[in-house]
């Protein structure tokens, strides 16, 4: 095996060829993790930008492996430089489902490889921070085959899920469901069917992209705005720029669904999903709120039948269970968020302080 570190964004561009090939190896292929979702989100991303990208190749040149990291500056109490390994394209996108890619036709040698990488920089990094891994494929197992294979001390911690199982037919959908939800989500589509003037369209053209995002990006903050709180985009301004640039190269792919509901010119709700190997990840919605909330689940039940009819055979709601999704008949499935410490003093002593970088003393740098 052949072992490179990708420390600059040239290095990393080099893979773009092949980086989409190997993920279809592995248990990591999801959405968040092509090619595609990493090179939108390297644009929206400052230049002075840190990498640890660790890549195996086999005796042949082949890609076998990819960790991909980027570093991130946290600090301890306010006062202590801390130095995060990220997965690249996770921040400021909306990315969930990290891992390492691994031809799992040579996993055990690729994990070896990663993990010696990982020792070798070990100067370089204090912790890895990974959070929202699925835990029904072998990610969660790949990261923590490769931390024990360095003996990097870790924790996790359960992380809720929750997604639907789509039927052949919205017929079929329905009655999978009990008979209040079915009730429940009938009565969504009356009121569509109802000749009240509902308007549904899915925006294709490269044309209509940037005033499609525009409009997604300004019901949602006024709806934020109106229960007196920031919206994602407002509290993350290259969450912006990445949406922008995404949906331009998803909808290059077909991977791109952004739908619509007017009443006349008057747009009532919109919801951003993308269909990925048969599976609709749903990233974003958003409704007018000066109009009935009802709306968004009108929408919803369209999206829903166009998704069966494209043959999509799951809808992922991403992370978080609630009761709005239940009634969707959604299902919760389990992940976890995951922390690892190089061999340094400090990073081991955050880990087993049980310290996370979600709390008041351990936070991004500004």
């Amino acid at each position: 095996m052949r072992i490179e570190v990708c420390t600059d964004r040239r290095a990393l561009a080099s893979l773009a060829t092949e980086w989409n090939s190997l993920l279809e190896r592995s248990s990591a292929d999801s959405l968040f993790m092509t090619w595609e979702w990493v090179s939108a989100w390297l644009t929206s991303q400052p230049d002075e930008l840190e990498f640890i990208v660790i890549v195996v190749r086999n005796d042949s040149k082949a890609l076998v492996g990819i960790a991909p990291f980027f570093v991130r500056r946290f600090s301890l109490f306010r006062l202590i430089p801390v130095r995060v390994l990220c997965a690249v394209g996770s921040t400021d996108s909306g990315a969930e489902y990290p891992g390492v890619i691994v031809d799992s036709s040579v996993q055990d040698e690729v994990v070896e490889c990663i993990a010696g990488s990982l020792l070798d920089a070990k100067k370089a990094w204090d912790l890895i921070w990974l959070p929202n891994i699925s835990a029904w494929t072998d990610a969660i197992a790949d990261i923590t085959d490769v931390l024990d294979a360095g003996a990097l001390s870790h924790r996790t911690r359960q992380r809720e899920f929750s997604s639907i199982a789509l039927g052949r037919s919205f017929e079929d959908y329905l009655h999978s469901q009990t008979a209040q939800r079915r009730q429940r989500i009938r009565k969504y589509v009356r009121e569509r069917e109802s000749g009240a003037g509902f308007r549904f369209s899915l925006i294709e053209q490269p044309a209509d992209l940037e005033s499609a995002v525009s409009s997604l990006i300004d019901l949602h903050s006024r709806r934020w705005r109106s229960r007196l709180r920031l919206g994602s985009f407002e509290k993350r301004p290259p969450l912006v720029d990445f949406y922008r640039s995404f949906t331009a190269v998803a909808n290059q792919k077909g991977w791109l669904r952004l739908y619509q509901l007017r009443k006349g010119e008057i747009l009532l709700a919109t919801q951003i999903g993308y269909i990925y190997k048969h599976v609709f990840y749903q990233l974003q919605e958003a409704f007018d709120p000066d109009i009935d909330a009802g709306v968004g689940n009108i929408l919803r039940a369209y999206v829903l039948e166009q998704c069966i009819d494209e043959g999509v055979i799951e809808y992922d709601f991403l992370g978080g269970v609630t009761e709005h999704k239940r009634r969707w008949g959604a299902t919760k499935r389990n992940g976890a968020d995951l922390i690892a410490a190089s061999p340094s003093r400090l990073g081991r002593l955050i880990v087993n302080l049980r310290i996370w970088p979600t709390g008041r003393y351990l936070r991004p740098s500004l």
